[in-house]
C-alpha cells in the first residue's frame, strides 16, 4: 500500500508586485519601487520568486522529505519572525 504524504507550502508575499520590466534590479530580476519598499521590511532584504520556492517543493517530493507531512512551510524571506 503507497503511503500519502501532504505537506503545503506557502508563499507569503505576491510576487506580482516586482514584476515591472521598466527597471530591472542590478541582478537582472525587474523590480519596482514597491517591491524594494517590500524587500527593506524583510530580514533578507529582498523579495522571493518562484525560483525560491522550487528547491523546497523538490525535496518535498523527494525521498529526502519522505518523513515530512502534514505541515505548512511559509516562504517568506522571514517576515514571519517579526
Amino acid at each position: 500500500m503507497a503511503t500519502q504524504r501532504y505537506s503545503q507550502c506557502a508563499p507569503e508575499l505576491p510576487y506580482r508586485l516586482v514584476t515591472d520590466e521598466a527597471s530591472p534590479a542590478p541582478n537582472g530580476r525587474p523590480e519596482t519601487s514597491c517591491g524594494q519598499t517590500v524587500a527593506e521590511q524583510l530580514p533578507l532584504k529582498r523579495v522571493g520568486w518562484p525560483s525560491d520556492m522550487a528547491g523546497l517543493i523538490l525535496y518535498l517530493c523527494s525521498e529526502a522529505g519522505s518523513f515530512i507531512t502534514g505541515n505548512c512551510i511559509h516562504i517568506d524571506g522571514g517576515i514571519s519572525i517579526h
